[in-house]
């Protein structure tokens, strides 16, 4: 016995708020901090997105190009994209806005928008 027309259209409609729900979210604080070396910097916010999302982060990880390349630059704002999806609400991933050697989840006393930022994978 199948779901009555009616609410096939109300089921699936539901499919993108119940894929937000189970977005793991990051606590607020600091990934990684005193350097500015993308060779530390990668590895750091790529380990943290495995705990966030272990299929995203290995997905990148096989894309993952050279470092000190054009392509590079590219593969750090898909990263930070994707790592601000599992920031807490309120807040965004990137540097401090003190220290820009130090890069976690902070509080977004600017209210920015993220929601414009696409998913990987």
């Amino acid at each position: 016995m199948g779901v009555a027309p009616e609410f096939e259209w109300a089921a699936e409609s539901c499919i993108p708020y119940a894929e937000e729900l189970m977005t793991k979210k990051a606590q607020p604080g600091t990934v990684i901090h005193g350097t500015l070396r993308e060779e530390d910097l990668v590895p750091a916010f790529l380990d943290c997105l495995e705990d966030l999302d272990k299929k995203a982060a290995d997905e990148l990880r096989a894309n993952m190009p050279k470092y000190g390349t054009d392509e590079m630059a590219e593969f750090n704002e898909e990263l930070f994209n994707t790592l601000n999806l599992h920031a807490p609400e309120g807040h965004y991933f990137g540097a401090h806005p003190g220290d820009g050697a130090c890069f976690g989840f902070w509080e977004d006393e600017q209210g920015s928008d993220w929601s414009d930022l696409q998913g990987f994978g």
